[in-house]
């Protein structure tokens, strides 16, 4: 008795229903506390995302949006679940992806002599059900007779890619070191934007949160340095309670892993 072929379009129709149905995972949620369903990588998705190591090297920024896409893509959850990930999520859950890939990594410590490890994602995952995401934190300063309330907390994902886009926007046609300076400026003015989520002056709500991406960071450039650097200050601190979750080390050496499109390629 021989095999009976099978159609093609019937083929895709068949292995669509399975990655939907079949090949799915529980992934953690840190801000969320909870685990959410999504559907594994894609040959495809993963194909693209070590696309966006040519975008790296012409000093653009698309793995944050690539990867919101794939997310958004594969969650089988309602969109109001998608609409609340954070910058912070993502972290958990670009491992959570490439796991399914390989559970093993291996880490570059040192080049010279060169130091590697293997290391197993597991235990990243682990670490990650027991921290604790940041809660939203106010900082107030006052100066002579304007008092200013800064809101911050951890930005949703979907708003990265518009600060990705305003940082290397205005670099594109500039020389290679007036290119890195302008990027620089700007990754610094967008960082502390979209940690912003709402100012008040004398009491009274500015309206940042509705604010498009250049304007926010026209009313960053106007804020009072002093107030920045407490703003930095919470940012610095709560990223470094995030990267302990994947920061390894070997013979005395401490590596925070990379979260961009290299930690997608299987060695």
């Amino acid at each position: 008795m021989s095999d009976q072929i099978i159609n093609f379009k019937d083929a895709l129709s068949i292995l669509d229903n399975l990655s939907k149905n079949s090949f799915a995972i529980d992934a953690w949620i840190p801000s969320l506390q909870k685990t959410i369903k999504i559907k594994e990588l894609t040959t495809k998705q993963q194909s693209v995302i070590i696309e966006n190591f040519f975008d790296f090297i012409e000093n653009k920024s698309t793995f944050s949006k690539t990867l919101f896409d794939i997310i958004s893509e594969n969650c089988l959850e309602d969109s109001s679940v998608i609409e609340n990930l954070t910058i912070f999520d993502r972290a958990c859950l670009a491992f959570f992806i490439r796991k399914q890939l390989s559970n093993k990594l291996k880490i570059e410590f040192q080049e010279i002599p060169k130091i590697e490890k293997e290391i197993e994602i597991d235990n990243i995952l682990e670490k990650f059900k027991s921290y604790t995401h940041p809660k939203p934190e106010t900082i107030k300063h006052s100066l002579e007779s304007v008092a200013i309330e800064i809101e911050l907390d951890v930005p949703k994902m979907k708003q990265d890619p518009f600060f990705d886009n305003f940082v290397y926007r205005n670099a594109e046609n500039s020389e290679d070191f007036q290119k890195f300076k302008t990027v620089l400026g700007n990754a610094f003015l967008a960082e502390i934007a979209k940690f912003i989520k709402e100012i008040k002056i004398n009491g009274n709500l500015f309206g940042y949160n509705n604010l498009y991406v250049d304007d926010k960071i026209s009313v960053i450039e106007k804020l009072p340095a002093v107030l920045i650097n407490d703003v930095n200050r919470i940012i610095t601190i709560w990223k470094s309670e995030l990267e302990k979750n994947y920061t390894v080390k070997e013979e005395n050496i401490e590596k925070v892993i990379k979260i961009d499109s290299f930690l997608f390629l299987i060695n």
